[in-house]
């Protein structure tokens, strides 16, 4: 008998949910949209290969700084306290 160990995907696109989270999506300074602000527990940033960068705690609203970071394609993936995920991508530029 063999055991087979696969990794599991992170998430397929029918888990997450189609919003806005992020105002602006180019740029190096990036606002969580307010209406979410209160909702959301956990935000996540991947990089373009997918590698997580930053989780962030968000406590009311919330600001990402992303002049630490190159340029290029990034992934902010925000979980509510429901357990709901939303994703949107930006383009950090400086």
């Amino acid at each position: 008998n063999a055991v087979v160990i696969r990794e599991e995907p992170i998430a397929s696109v029918n888990d997450y949910n189609e919003q806005n989270i992020i105002s602006e999506t180019i740029g190096s300074t990036f606002h969580l949209a307010s209406n979410l602000a209160i909702e959301i527990k956990t935000i996540q940033i991947y990089n373009a290969i997918g590698k997580l960068i930053e989780t962030i705690q968000p406590e009311g609203t919330l600001v990402w700084n992303a002049n630490h970071n190159t340029e290029g394609l990034y992934f902010i993936i925000a979980i509510s306290k429901e357990g709901k995920k939303y994703s949107q991508k930006v383009i950090v530029k400086k």
